[in-house]
Formats: structure tokens, sequence, C-alpha cells
């Protein structure tokens, strides 16, 4: 199976367009902060448990998100590692 990006995008703007539209909701205070992540180099790896989990900050991957908003070159592939915990946070925190 692929994932075809230009999919994945509708998908995510679709759910993001139900958030504000539908819901109501233009914003959402970040009542949480500290999450656990597991490593990478264990993530996908199911032929063992993971060695040890990390920990991440909401706040922080917001604020490094932030530049992609004044400049379009900071967007590189690799800052969807810190767009994918605001998202998970944001899906439990609407849960609709």
């Amino acid at each position: 199976m692929d994932v075809k990006v230009s999919e994945l995008r509708i998908v995510v703007d679709r759910i993001l367009e139900h958030i504000e539209q539908d819901l109501g909701v233009d914003s959402v205070p970040l009542t949480q902060d500290d999450y656990w992540t597991v490593l990478s180099k264990d993530r996908f790896d199911f032929t063992k448990s993971p060695d040890m989990c990390g920990v991440g900050k909401l706040h922080d991957d917001w604020e490094f998100l932030q530049p992609l908003l004044r400049d379009k070159s900071q967007a590189v592939a690799l800052m969807l590692i810190h767009v994918a915990p605001i998202l998970e946070w944001l899906g439990e925190e609407i849960g609709q």
C-alpha cells in the first residue's frame, strides 16, 4: 500500500475543516505539555520491545513550527515529527 501525499493532505484538511467549520473551534489552549514517545529507532521494530521511551513537549513542538508561518523555506519533511504529536493531542482533546 502506498500513501499518496496528495490524498493525505485532503484527509488532514477535511479533518481540520470539520474542527473549524462544524465544531466552531478556531484555537485550542495547550492544556497538556509533556508526552511520552517511543524513540525512532524502536518505533517500527516489532521484533523487540522498545529499549526506552523519550519525552517531548507540545509547547516546544509548536514553538519549533512557528517559523514555518513566516518562512516557507523552513518547511522540510522532518518537521512532521513536530506536527504529529500536536495532531494526536488535538484529536484526543477535541475528540469529536
